[in-house]
């Protein structure tokens, strides 16, 4: 009876965010493509007869979570949403300025969350966390100036191996946005008066052999003081797993990180949303090594649940 209730929601909420993405505004991120289309225009991301069906309800799945994880009759406060096809190298467009593919993304499911969420929900801060081993770069190119959105990307940039998508490179960014300072320039853009004067986008680019330490750190030194600064009301996770040392894509840039590191940095980044009384839905981006897949997936929910077994 729950299973079917659970269902029946998260129907209702692919058939909204397929309803959102036919209506196609920029900032609802999605690809445009007819329901007959085989092929999108790239050479790594093909649609089979059932692949837009998958896509809208990966979405709706992200936006049933939010439903659950929000509002005072929230039923918890984490949630994690085992979802295909990934979407956080899908733009604004579909392809992202600077690629020519979409790296096996058809809609971006965390962007469509995030809008839903401040359009449903009314939350007026939410961050994406993204610690895929690529760079979420659609992400970003959606939500770069958003005064609602802070985009943190934990990737590895190497372009001197052409290591898609080859952005995210190490920038100075200002000092992370405050609340306050997050209030007043919202104001102003819902007035007409301006965008953010700060970028609200971090990218902590990670080298090739990135170990478990320079991983752990990445968080520690950066990921946490931009969250505890930015007091989201929502956390968004991207999470990859393909930069696990067993991973194929891992070990092609010789990885060290492990399912330890994995949850250790999900334990950190739990700890530091529940300061800010802000709820947490993951959500599955990539990861190909079905073994790895599985272990870091495991790991990685029994962190968001606090479960040391």
């Amino acid at each position: 009876e729950q299973h079917a209730a659970a269902k029946a929601a998260a129907d209702a909420a692919a058939a909204a965010a397929k309803a959102a993405v036919n209506g196609a505004t920029p900032s609802v991120a999605a690809v445009h493509v007819d329901e007959d289309q085989t092929a999108l225009p790239a050479d790594d991301t093909y649609l089979s007869p059932a692949t837009l069906t998958a896509a809208y309800a990966a979405a709706g799945v992200v936006c049933h979570a939010i439903d659950l994880v929000s509002g005072d009759d929230a039923e918890c406060d984490a949630a994690f949403c085992a979802v295909r096809p990934p979407g956080h190298h899908c733009g604004r467009d579909g392809v992202t300025d600077g690629v020519d593919t979409q790296g096996y993304c058809v809609l971006n499911n965390v962007a469509i969350g995030a809008q839903y969420a401040l359009l449903r929900h009314n939350y007026e801060r939410v961050l994406i966390v993204d610690f895929d081993v690529h760079h979420g770069n659609g992400t970003e190119q959606i939500f770069r100036h958003h005064s609602g959105v802070a985009f943190v990307s934990v990737h590895v940039y190497a372009p001197e191996i052409h290591f898609y998508p080859c952005s995210g490179p190490p920038e100075h960014p200002p000092a992370p946005l405050s609340a306050d300072e997050h209030a007043q320039s919202a104001r102003a853009v819902a007035t007409g008066n301006g965008f953010l004067q700060q970028s609200n986008v971090l990218n902590v680019p990670l080298p090739l052999g990135v170990t478990s330490r320079q991983f752990c750190d990445a968080f520690e030194t950066h990921v946490l003081p931009h969250m505890r600064a930015f007091r989201p009301q929502l956390v968004l996770v991207s999470v990859g797993f393909d930069g696990h040392c067993d991973d194929p894509y891992g070990q092609w840039i010789g990885s060290g990180i492990t399912a330890n590191d994995y949850s250790a940095v999900t334990r950190m980044r739990r700890d530091a949303a529940r300061e800010c009384n802000a709820p947490v839905v993951s959500v599955l981006e990539g990861g190909y090594n079905l073994n790895s897949l599985r272990n870091n997936v495991r790991e990685h929910c029994r962190a968001m649940l606090n479960d040391a077994a």
